[in-house]
Formats: C-alpha cells, sequence, structure tokens
C-alpha cells in the first residue's frame, strides 16, 4: 500500500506529550556536553548569548541521575541469570543467540542489562525479535550463514506511534507499531511499519512524499515485540522512568554550582567603576592614572559582593542530595566518610 505524508509523520498523542521529558532525561543521565547543550541553567535577565554560553561552559555537572541508574544495575545484576530452555535446549542456533543476541557483538545478559538502563531512564523501552529475510534451501545452510532470530531494543523517542486492540478475553495485544529506524544524512527518514499481516519499511525524505521501499509477510501472525516497563503509569505504553524527580534536583544542583562559580570569580575579581577618562584595568597590579582636574566624587572604585552567601549555597546544595538518596533509597549506599 501507498502512504501519504499525513501517515508517514503521524505520532501517538502521548508520544509528543512525552517526547521533551525522554530527551529531559536522557540528557540528564548522559551529563557533560549533552547536559550543557540542554542549557538547562536558569538565564539572568538582559544576559548576552556569548555570557551565557560561557556560564554553560564553565559550570560542572554533578551526575546524580547516572550514579543513581549505576546502582540500581549493580544490584539487579549482581547475581548472574539462569534460565530453563526445555525443549530448546539442543536448538543448534540457540548458542549463537545467547553469545551475540543483537547481531552486535553483546551477548544476552548485556543486552537485558542495557534494556534495563534504558527503562530506568525513560520508563519503559521496546524490545524487538527480528529475523533476517533471507531465504536458504536447508537448515544447514541457515545455520552456516548464521541466519537466526535477534534482539533489537528500541528507546521511546524512536518508537513514533503504536496501538493496542483489546481481545475477545480481554487482554490488550500490539496491533502496530511505528518505528524509526534511521536519519540519512539529508535528513531523510527511513520507518518500519509492524502489522500483524505485514512489515512495510518506508522511507521519508526530509520534503518528499514518503516510499514504500519493502514490504514482507509477518508470518507468526504478531507483532513480536514487548514492552520493558520500568513501572507502569496510567497511560499505557508509556513508563514511570526513575528520574523524574532526581533529574529535577539535579537541574536545580546544577543552577547553584553556576551560582557558585559566578560568585568565586566575582569576589576574586571586583569591578572596575571609573569614568571613560580614566586610564585603568582591573587585573593585578594594574595602575590606574587619573586627570589632575578630576573631582574627588568621580574618584574609581571597585565594586565587589561578599562571599558569605557561599556557605548557604553549598548547604542548600548538601540538602538536596540528601533529597536524592531519600528519594532513590540509597542513602545507606551513596553514604562517604
Amino acid at each position: 500500500m501507498a502512504y501519504t505524508r499525513d501517515q508517514a509523520i503521524e505520532t501517538h498523542k502521548d508520544y509528543s506529550e512525552t517526547l521533551n521529558n525522554w530527551e529531559y532525561y536522557i540528557r540528564s543521565y548522559n551529563g557533560g556536553y549533552d547536559y550543557m547543550i540542554g542549557q538547562y541553567l536558569s538565564r539572568y535577565n538582559l544576559e548576552l548569548d556569548n555570557e551565557f554560553n560561557q556560564r554553560l561552559a564553565n559550570t560542572p555537572c554533578d551526575n546524580h541521575c547516572r550514579n543513581i541508574i549505576q546502582i540500581y544495575s549493580s544490584f539487579l545484576f549482581r547475581v548472574r541469570p539462569s534460565r530453563d530452555f526445555g525443549s530448546m535446549e539442543d536448538e543448534p542456533s540457540l548458542e549463537s543467540f545467547l553469545k551475540d543476541a543483537d547481531l552486535d557483538g553483546n551477548n544476552l545478559n548485556t543486552v537485558i542489562k542495557h534494556a534495563q538502563n534504558y527503562a530506568s531512564i525513560y520508563g519503559h523501552c521496546f524490545m524487538i525479535l527480528d529475523k533476517p529475510n533471507i531465504q536458504t534451501e536447508t537448515k544447514a545452510e541457515e545455520l552456516d550463514q548464521d541466519i537466526r532470530p535477534y534482539v533489537s531494543i528500541v528507546t521511546p523517542e524512536n518508537v513514533l506511534d503504536w496501538n493496542f486492540e483489546r481481545q475477545p478475553n480481554g487482554k490488550y495485544e500490539l496491533n502496530y507499531l511505528k518505528i524509526r529506524e534511521e536519519v540519512d544524512r539529508e535528513n531523510g527518514q527511513y520507518l518500519r511499519m509492524w502489522y500483524p499481516d505485514r512489515i512495510d519499511t518506508v522511507y521519508m525524505p526530509d520534503r518528499e512524499e514518503p516510499q514504500l521501499v519493502d514490504t514482507v509477510p509477518n508470518m507468526i501472525g504478531k507483532i513480536p515485540a514487548v514492552i520493558l516497563y520500568n513501572s507502569k503509569s496510567h497511560k499505557r505504553g508509556i513508563g514511570q522512568s526513575d528520574l523524574t524527580d532526581i533529574a529535577d534536583l539535579q537541574k536545580s544542583i546544577y543552577n547553584e554550582y553556576s551560582e557558585m562559580e559566578q560568585l568565586i570569580r566575582l569576589t576574586n575579581h571586583p569591578s572596575l567603576v571609573k569614568t571613560p577618562s580614566v586610564n585603568a584595568s582591573a587585573g593585578a597590579g594594574a595602575v590606574i592614572e587619573m586627570p589632575d582636574e578630576m573631582e574627588p566624587n568621580l574618584k574609581p572604585y571597585l565594586l565587589q559582593p561578599s562571599g558569605a552567601s557561599l556557605t548557604a549555597i553549598m548547604d542548600s546544595i548538601n540538602n538536596k542530595v540528601e533529597s536524592i538518596n531519600r528519594i532513590a533509597h540509597t542513602g545507606a549506599v551513596r553514604t562517604t566518610i
């Protein structure tokens, strides 16, 4: 079937409402440059762009979000998982799948750990089981070419649309899934549409109508995708992130670090107030030359704020760190002596 541009760009209403939160959570987890370009500092009134960018570059991110996620993951995977494969124990391709579950060199335990991390950050992620559409004549030929199922982890910002259908027994089953698989250098997108009866691959150029690249029948009759929830929310298909409140506290600490940096900079390097006719600079050892006829009221002077508020800011940061530990239930784990 042919797709219109409106069909290709259509997204789920919950996707549009939650996309900014997902971006915020993953930037909070990544920290560093990703966090800086998110521009989570509060901008001062009349602050110029270059001043704001310099303040962004000078403000460090104390990354509590990553630390919390890593602590959760270390507890969950402290004991190596054991699995009972039952009748599939002697399946020839099973060993190959366990060693390289995503066709990217990661074993199944590593893939599950990555999925759990993403679910903890975003609130949920999708895990899709797929198999290359390559026809072989015999099972031995398929094994020789390593043609087998593999698992893909799809993070929520790449799952553009989905739909659940209620079955006669009352269970909700996924009957439509649209995934963004790739963005090329011309900003065109490759989309994969999953249906119970077929799988369509669509290329959507930046300013042209979408093109149906490929369509193959879905031989299993259902969409082979599961949602790994961190914890379920009131919206079907949307999970609850572990960083919901922690990311906000981290952003508040980030802003207070900026205030500390500004206060220390102004305290150590006070501002020089002078008239245009005075020849002077504010650097160490500077010489100030004043005209002989200058009035005493126009004498240059230094503006230097008090550093007494530094202690209050540091106390505020410490209180927020304690709040993070309390919210995440990691007070005993993150306590340092």
